[in-house]
């Protein structure tokens, strides 16, 4: 997959990030060095899902980047899986920022309807393309492209990795 700007191979779905459902307001939180919430660890399913639970509150907090000193609306997740090797490893902390656009090429935390009564499961991947009727994406480890029925996609937010927003 040329464009990815690395050597990293896509394959079969694993486990990789968790997630929470809306993020907490930060008007109310005093800006600091340790103030966005994280909703979620990347650790799924054999499916390769996970959940982000927004309505629980926050796990814990991490650092605010400088660049997003001014967002109101950021939240985390904790990559634990290994699909998206190596741009995302273990440990790495991924922002969210549910306003910033989405293009294809841009890595992404997308929520999908599961059925009545139960909780969104969510994926961290590259966004390929969308349609009518799916959308399209990437994973690194193993390579493989994951289609969803664009009907079930419930939100797709832009996935800000810790090394561009320091």
């Amino acid at each position: 997959m040329g464009n990815v700007g690395f050597d990293g191979d896509l394959g079969a779905l694993e486990p990789n990030a968790t997630i929470i459902p809306e993020p907490v307001s930060l008007q109310s939180r005093p800006m600091g060095a340790m103030d966005v919430p994280v909703y979620g660890r990347a650790q799924g399913g054999d499916d390769g899902f996970f959940e982000i639970n927004l309505a629980e509150g926050p796990l814990e907090y991490v650092e605010r980047p400088a660049s997003l000193a001014n967002v109101k609306e950021v939240f985390a997740i904790l990559v634990h899986g290994t699909s998206m090797d190596p741009v995302w490893i273990p440990d790495d902390i991924v922002y969210v920022v549910p306003s910033r656009p989405v293009k294809p090429g841009d890595y992404v935390v997308v929520q999908i309807e599961r059925g009545p009564g139960q909780q969104p499961a969510s994926l961290l991947k590259r966004f390929c393309r969308r349609d009518n009727n799916r959308v399209v994406l990437e994973q690194h480890n193993p390579q493989q492209q994951v289609t969803l029925p664009r009907d079930q996609v419930k939100e797709m937010w832009r996935a800000l990795h810790w090394r561009e927003v320091k």
